[in-house]
Order: structure tokens, then C-alpha cells, then sequence
């Protein structure tokens, strides 16, 4: 019954993003849709038990990777009660963290009390008001506060940008970024931008990679290192100065032929693929009286839909399926 999860392209599945909430307090201008946000009623979301029972069927899948995301989990109300419940009941999985950040300062201690043992911080620039502007917020200085405290008690932290064109790609805007990794040995990682429904994407905001790098190469060169691990998003460089610096291809470099992740959304779906807009709903499944049995065959299916590539999006002008929900309901 219990049996590694493999996708028919013989991709074997280890990792697993869980979206707490499709809540956030941020509302960043590449994210959030603009005007009113008609949240997921709470009835909707999974409970703190049907997702341990989605641990428990993963972990006897031979899964041990699992990221908790959003919206910003940390706004989920005693989310640090989910952690603790799985971390000690599987002390071996690795339990991992995408946040804003905007509450580290007050509670990195208790993350990793908890379990949590990396966190990706989501950071823009080093910039207050260029930050304040894309964020529509005020966290700034809490959040740099937060991820200092988070790194000197252990926990593995990295920043995660979303690249765009004229607003973080400046000169001063990466020597920032170089002397920050640098001084403080935490690596950041740009990730294109991508295309979501509601996200307002424009070629004029998008940044490949590789256009990126020639940047920051034109500042400090830049030599590649070996990958953690052959599913690793990023392609990690680093400076003379120390500074790491990666850049996850989203866009322009399609790296499904190593993807070992699927996705469950806050309302309980299976995603097995980010960009693929088919979805299987496991909450309802659990809420009908459904076996261990039933639901992995539902997620076994779902797996054989996960794509082999994802489409030329550039070739595609970055048209996303209109029946699609914004990336905030889909989770990082």
C-alpha cells in the first residue's frame, strides 16, 4: 500500500510544499491581484488534522522534505502547533519555512523550538522605500532584525528576490545585495518572474536569469558550484567577495526533468505541477469518509499528470490558463 510516489515520467517524489493559508499581510504588486481579495473561508481550509494525516501518508511514501508556505504561514493562528505535532512525531523530516519574514524578530526562537530548521525569506531589495513601495508595507527594518536573529540561532536562512526589470537590477541595487551576502554568508536567490493570473505580468517587468547574471558579472564575476542535489531549483554562483548568489530559471530554463515536488493548497488541493492548472481535491476527499487507500490513489493519478516540461512561456507571451487562480491560492 505504502510505496515511493513516482510520476509515469519515472520521477520520484520527495518533497512536498504544504500552503497553510492563502492569507497574507503583504500586498506585493507581482503577487496579489489588485482590489478586493475574496479570502477562502476558513470552513475550506485544512484543518491542523487533515494535514497530519497528509504528513503521515507522505512520510509512509518515503517523502522527508516538506515546506510550509502561503500566503504567509506565520499570520495561521498557533501554525507553530502543526509544526511541533509533525517534527516530533517524524524527528528525521527536514520541516522548512517560506515567509515575509515580518515576524521573525519575535519568533525565531520558537521556529526552531519547533522543528523549523531553514527558512526562505522572501526580500526584494535593500531598499526601505523601494520596499515599502512594492510591498504596500512598512516591515523593512523587522524583517533584516528577524533574519539576523533567525541565522545566529542555526537556522539555515536564504533570501529569495523575484527579479525585475528597473526596479531591483540597478547597479546599486545589486552591489547591495552582493556586499549583504557577503557580509553575512546567507545567499540569495533571484527567481524570475512568473506569470499568474491577476499578477499584471508585462514584459516590461520581466528579467531573465541570464541577463541578470551578465549584470551582476559586469560587478563582480561569478563562477558556478555543484548543486546540493540533482533537484535543486537553483543555479548557485559565487563572488570573489564570497557573496552567493543563485538564480532559479523559472521562465526562461524549464528544470521539470528534475522535479520531485508537488504542492497541496491551503483549501486542500493536490498541484502537481506550479503552472499546470489541474487540481485534486483531497480535503473533500478526507471530509467523505475516504481511505488511506483512496487518497493515495488520487494523488498516484494526479502525479501521472505532472508535466514532463512546462510550455515555452516566452513563446507563449506569458499567457496563463484564465481559469487558473492567483498564484497567492496556489502557495510558493
Amino acid at each position: 500500500m505504502y510505496r515511493p510516489l513516482i510520476d509515469k515520467h519515472n520521477r520520484k517524489i520527495s518533497s512536498v510544499r504544504i500552503s497553510l493559508t492563502d492569507r497574507c499581510n503583504f500586498r506585493c504588486k507581482y503577487c496579489m491581484p489588485d482590489g478586493t481579495i475574496d479570502w477562502t473561508p476558513k470552513k475550506n481550509i485544512l484543518t491542523f488534522e487533515e494535514l497530519t494525516r497528509l504528513v503521515d501518508l507522505f512520510y509512509k511514501s518515503s517523502i522527508r522534505k516538506f515546506r510550509l508556505t502561503g500566503g504567509e504561514p506565520t499570520i495561521r493562528h498557533n501554525f507553530e502547533i502543526f509544526c511541533e505535532t509533525i517534527s516530533k512525531k517524524y524527528p528525521d523530516i527536514e520541516l522548512s519555512m517560506t515567509t515575509n519574514g515580518h515576524k521573525l524578530k519575535e519568533i525565531a526562537e520558537r521556529l526552531k523550538e519547533v522543528g523549523i530548521s531553514r527558512l526562505n525569506v522572501s526580500l526584494d531589495i535593500f531598499d526601505r522605500d523601494k520596499f515599502n513601495n512594492i510591498t504596500q508595507r512598512e516591515y523593512y527594518d523587522d524583517i533584516l532584525v528577524g533574519i539576523d536573529m533567525a541565522a545566529s540561532i542555526g537556522i539555515k536562512v536564504k533570501i529569495n528576490a523575484v527579479s525585475m526589470k528597473t526596479f531591483n537590477d540597478d547597479k546599486v541595487s545589486l552591489n547591495k545585495f552582493i556586499e549583504y551576502s557577503a557580509n553575512t554568508g546567507i545567499e540569495i536567490r533571484f527567481i524570475e518572474l512568473m506569470p499568474f493570473t491577476g499578477n499584471d505580468w508585462s514584459a516590461d517587468k520581466y528579467l531573465s536569469s541570464e541577463d541578470l547574471r551578465t549584470a551582476f558579472n559586469r560587478i563582480e564575476p561569478l563562477e558556478e558550484i555543484d548543486k546540493d542535489s540533482p533537484s535543486q531549483t537553483s543555479r548557485v554562483f559565487i563572488g570573489k567577495s564570497g557573496a552567493k548568489i543563485g538564480f532559479i530559471s523559472s521562465v526562461s530554463e524549464s528544470f521539470c526533468e528534475s522535479c520531485d515536488r508537488i504542492r497541496i493548497t491551503a483549501d486542500g488541493n493536490l498541484r502537481p505541477c506550479l503552472h499546470a492548472n489541474k487540481e485534486y481535491s483531497l480535503r473533500d476527499l478526507m471530509r467523505s469518509g475516504a481511505s488511506d487507500e483512496e487518497l493515495l490513489n488520487v494523488i498516484r493519478d494526479g502525479l501521472n499528470e505532472k508535466w514532463a516540461s512546462h510550455p515555452d512561456f516566452l513563446e507563449l507571451q506569458y499567457l496563463p490558463p484564465m481559469s487558473d487562480r492567483e498564484m497567492i491560492r496556489i502557495g510558493g
